[in-house]
């Protein structure tokens, strides 16, 4: 892909549009989340606020290929091997995410839901 443009403060709407945006170009903003107060958040902090706050999880399997198993693509029969991780989602609060994440580090599985709106208000985009 090449190297990603990178930015301290971000790019003026007209240049994020055309450059950016349009052609679905990426870009780094260095620092830009330091001025969001989530940025000093703590296991603790998120737990006491948002702890009970239902998530989707799944399971960290990066291949993919789970969503497509046994669907015919472009004419072609997509077969799974018989150890392919099958996508499953389940939902489980934020606090015991943190919690059984913090007490096994090999319970691979990651939240996949939006954030809560409550969470969103201590996010800064730059701008």
């Amino acid at each position: 892909m090449g190297e990603v443009d990178s930015f301290t403060e971000p790019p003026h709407p007209e240049k994020f549009w055309k450059e950016y945006h349009k052609p679905r170009r990426p870009f780094l903003v260095k620092g830009g989340g330091l001025r969001s107060p989530a940025i000093n958040w703590t296991d603790e902090h998120i737990m006491a606020k948002f702890g009970d706050e239902v998530a989707k999880v799944e399971w960290r399997n990066e291949d993919r290929l789970t969503d497509y198993c046994g669907q015919k693509i472009k004419g072609k029969l997509i077969h799974c091997p018989k150890d392919t991780i099958p996508y499953v989602e389940s939902r489980t609060s934020i606090r015991n995410f943190i919690k059984t994440s913090a007490a096994n580090p090999e319970w691979a599985k990651y939240i996949i839901s939006q954030m809560p709106d409550d969470m969103g208000k201590d996010w800064a985009v730059p701008a």
